[in-house]
């Protein structure tokens, strides 16, 4: 008896962000995806699904397969 086993993860899901497909967990949030993609650090604004994200939300936004992030660093200078 041949038994094929396929497996599916349905633990992860695509998003995008600034036009490029990212694998995140299910249930990722803003917040968690900012870390993972290392911006912590800089000063920038967030959107997702042509929505402003407030940075007090950004850790109870959670992400759904194909949302779509962008990501718009501030860029000081004259």
């Amino acid at each position: 008896m041949n038994l094929k086993l396929e497996i599916l993860n349905h633990n992860n899901m695509n998003i995008i962000i600034n036009n490029n497909s990212r694998e995140v967990a299910e249930g990722c949030t803003l917040e968690r995806l900012i870390d993972e993609i290392g911006y912590k650090e800089f000063k920038f604004a967030v959107a997702v699904n042509n929505q402003v994200v407030k940075k007090t939300a950004w850790d109870e936004t959670i992400l759904y397969d194909g949302d779509k992030v962008i990501v718009i660093k501030a860029v000081s200078g004259g």
